[in-house]
């Protein structure tokens, strides 16, 4: 009976503090609660660490891309995809963007960004994986290859095409023979 008794003297003393089940657990043993230690104990959790990809583009594969493109050049192939590899590959190397938003850009897009002082594009919402609008800074290397892809291959009622032939640079990248290319 003193045991009741301790645990109806400890019982008010416990609700007042408002953590019931840490205070129990760390308290004496009493007989009553012996059973039930097991659910006042909280739950061992092990932190999940999350795997690099292998995926990652080093210094070396992008500078593969620019060598495999100007050997295309030299090769003679059409300037035009040649200007629009150029420029796919260098705004994603600064910028970072993933392709399937570099997919999605406008010629419209690009004119606009290049009429500013800081040229500075901006992604719409749509276009984005996580649906967040944003604006990006370009880089001035981004910026001479993209002006020159707007002189050369797209007209002034261009605003509405997609900027980058991405189908096509998939296409063109398995058909050679570039180890930059393979992936395993």
């Amino acid at each position: 009976m003193s045991t009741s008794n301790n645990c109806l003297r400890e019982g008010p003393t416990l609700a007042r503090r408002g953590n019931v089940a840490r205070d129990v657990s760390s308290t004496p043993v009493i007989h009553g609660y012996v059973s039930f230690k097991l659910f006042l104990e909280r739950p061992k959790t092990k932190k999940v660490k999350k795997a690099l990809t292998e995926r990652i583009i080093t210094r070396e594969d992008v500078g593969a891309v620019f060598q495999h493109i100007a050997a295309a050049e030299e090769r003679g192939n059409n300037p035009s995809k040649i200007r629009n590899y150029r420029g796919f590959a260098l705004l994603d190397s600064y910028t970072g963007l993933r392709p399937s938003t570099l997919e999605r850009l406008t010629v419209g897009q690009f004119r606009i960004a290049l009429r500013e002082e800081k040229p500075v594009l901006h992604v719409l919402a749509e276009q984005e994986k996580n649906r967040i609008e944003h604006y990006m800074l370009l880089h001035p290397a981004v910026v001479g290859t993209i002006s020159e892809v707007l002189d050369n291959d797209f007209g002034e009622k261009d605003d509405v095409k997609l900027f980058f032939m991405f189908n096509s640079f998939q296409n063109w990248d398995r058909t050679t023979e570039n180890p930059a290319f393979t992936r395993s």
